[in-house]
């Protein structure tokens, strides 16, 4: 798999990654498992998830670092 940038979109047309809905729940259960964070709901998926960057902004707050 070719490198993206951190901003790049993880869902969607013009992700390089091209992840789904499936992708997104078992995401969501790893980093419930690993970091003990949790995303409820669509809109805080959809919030926290467009992008690592975003993603590791809300795992750093979550663990406020």
């Amino acid at each position: 798999m070719a490198a993206f940038a951190d901003d790049s979109p993880l869902f969607g047309p013009e992700s390089p990654v091209g992840l789904d809905s499936l992708d997104a729940l078992q995401i969501t259960v790893a980093l419930q498992a690993r970091y003990g964070v949790r995303l409820n709901g669509d809109r805080m998926v959809r919030k926290h998830m467009m992008n690592v960057r975003d993603l590791a902004a809300f795992i750093r707050e979550q663990h406020g670092a």
